[in-house]
């Protein structure tokens, strides 16, 4: 049965030239490891970070509870960037180095959201919280960040932070972050701040004009989530945005909308389209495209393209493509299906068009989530083809899996937020999250 469930300039050098993350030909049995168990004295609380990798195969995240200086109550880390290295011995867990810790000072704290790494090996991402107070708590309105590797190995990597945000116009608590269409800039989403209602904005980051100057922010938009005394508006919480290849940025909001009353009512996100002015320096406009109903319920995942340009992304419940304007659904995963429900690690596509996801619920006995391949139909009309690749089974494997996936290589990257070993800091006897690879290439090593 369907769920009616209501929800609970002078560029730099290293950001010249985007890292081009490879794919294999996807074919052949699949084949599953898990590559690193958190445990403890790791205390990360429910690994849900997405991986970024490298050309020799090393693994980059950002972790939001680690040990180190205390960032709040309950003696909550502020976050480390880490990375996990192959190890010498085949089928020994992967190395994890600590590449950077923040303080919660002018640093900031709590990384939220993807890392990004650029053609040297700088790693962009997102905090949430900075030693500024703006308004929104007591940890600041959060800032982007680039850590620069070092010149010479087993030095300290260098953290530089690029903007910090103060609350207002400019947004509040940065959750996504990715390359600009124009060389050396920056594109992203606060999920707070803006002009209207708090409802989050898109922003550009342009470099300095001379080195060692300050970035520049600007707001291309400020969500108006539904206005008062209407029943319909633009959305709010947007989850990043993509470019359409055409100059156009494309992008989903987890909540507002279109009020759907009665029992269950609310809002259940939209999609926008967010178009550049003819004028140099114009306004950017924005357009909805679609504005999701109770039936469909929220976005959940930022929107991703494939090689051919078209868009897709995932709601609690569906994986969904946005053709001409209009969002069609490709498949409602029910509580019962083989490849599991809920898909909050959002998909990720091939070179051929074939999409890959996790599902953090169902799958088999377990109900510790899995892995799926969609296919494209081989007739127009028809539907796409759900081929369920593999069902976590729970500690010591992995449980759950909830952060964004990575395909590269010939293989899906991704965390679970249970699983693994018991014993970290909130357990709750159900294990303490994983990294896992799962080969789609029967060839890769």
């Amino acid at each position: 049965m369907r769920h009616d469930w209501k929800r609970t300039s002078a560029t730099p050098l290293w950001l010249a030239v985007a890292l081009a993350t490879s794919t294999a030909a996807l074919a052949g049995a699949p084949r599953d490891r898990i590559l690193y168990r958190f445990h403890t004295g790791t205390k990360a609380v429910s690994p849900d970070f997405a991986i970024a990798t490298d050309p020799a195969g090393n693994l980059y995240g950002a972790i939001t509870d680690t040990p180190g200086a205390s960032c709040g109550a309950d003696d909550i880390g502020c976050g480390v960037v880490v990375e996990f290295s192959p190890p010498k011995t085949s089928g020994a867990p992967y190395l994890r180095t600590t590449l950077y810790q923040f303080t919660g000072g002018a640093d900031g704290a709590f990384p939220l959201g993807s890392l990004i790494r650029a053609a040297d090996g700088t790693l962009i991402g997102t905090v949430t919280g900075t030693s500024n107070t703006c308004g929104k708590g007591t940890h600041g309105c959060g800032s982007i960040f680039a850590l620069h590797p070092p010149g010479t190995s087993g030095q300290p990597w260098t953290e530089e932070t690029l903007y910090t945000f103060r609350g207002g116009a400019d947004g509040a608590f940065p959750n996504s972050i990715a390359f600009g269409t124009t060389r050396g800039t920056l594109l992203g989403t606060t999920g707070e701040g803006g002009t209207v209602c708090d409802c989050g904005t898109v922003f550009q980051l342009d470099p300095p004009a001379m080195q060692g100057g300050a970035w520049t922010a600007t707001t291309l938009h400020a969500f108006t989530g539904i206005p008062k005394h209407m029943t319909e508006g633009d959305g709010a919480e947007p989850l990043g945005v993509v470019s359409d290849g055409h100059g156009n940025l494309l992008g989903a909001t987890a909540s507002g909308g279109r009020y759907s009353g009665g029992e269950g009512g609310g809002a259940f996100g939209t999609v926008f389209e967010l178009s550049p002015s003819a004028q140099a320096g114009g306004a950017w406009s924005e357009s909805v495209l679609y504005r999701f109903g109770i039936n469909e319920q929220n976005p959940v995942s930022s929107l991703i393209t494939d090689a051919a340009g078209e868009v897709f992304g995932t709601t609690i419940f569906a994986v969904f493509q946005v053709q001409a304007g209009k969002v069609v659904e490709l498949r409602y995963f029910q509580d019962d299906d083989p490849g599991g429900f809920y898909p909050y690690s959002g998909v990720v596509a091939d070179s051929a068009g074939r999409l890959y996801g996790a599902n953090s619920a169902g799958g088999g006995p377990s109900n510790s989530g899995a892995l799926y391949r969609l296919d494209r139909p081989t007739k127009p009309g028809d539907a796409w083809h759900e081929t369920p690749l593999y069902q976590f089974k729970g500690s010591p494997d992995g449980d759950s899996p909830f952060g964004p996936v990575t395909l590269a290589a010939g293989a899906l990257y991704g965390t679970t937020i249970r699983g693994g070993s018991f014993g970290c800091k909130i357990d709750d006897g159900v294990g303490c999250g994983t990294i896992f690879r799962f080969h789609v290439s029967q060839d890769s090593p």
